[in-house]
């Protein structure tokens, strides 16, 4: 440890590689970010299947779609709160949608 605070680490990154502090750079990190929570999320989905007992095959027959489109699911990659809705009553679970805004939060589905 150096004893540096990350500001001072990240000031010097900044003047090392200045594309660093870019908007460019800020909304890569951003996607990256976003990335990594759904496929985190999607892991998180599989481990809810498992703990069904429930192969992806099984789910797939359920939900009418390949195996391989539950993998993606599992993998952070879905398309609509409908599938994942769908996705929720295969494994017999239930999905919430939430609206927040500062304090106030709102279950809309």
């Amino acid at each position: 440890m150096t004893g540096r605070s990350w500001d001072e680490v990240r000031e010097e990154a900044f003047e090392r590689q200045p594309w660093l502090a870019s908007e460019e750079a800020a909304d890569e990190r951003a996607a990256v970010r976003i990335a990594n929570t759904a496929r985190i999320r999607g892991h998180e989905l599989a481990q809810l299947r498992k703990a069904a007992g429930l192969t992806q095959a099984e789910v797939a027959s359920v939900l009418k779609v390949s195996q391989a489109r539950v993998s993606q699911i599992e993998h952070g990659r879905i398309d609509s709160l409908e599938m994942l809705g769908a996705y929720a009553a295969a494994l017999g679970a239930r999905m919430s949608v939430v609206v927040s805004r500062d304090d106030v939060s709102v279950r809309v589905a």
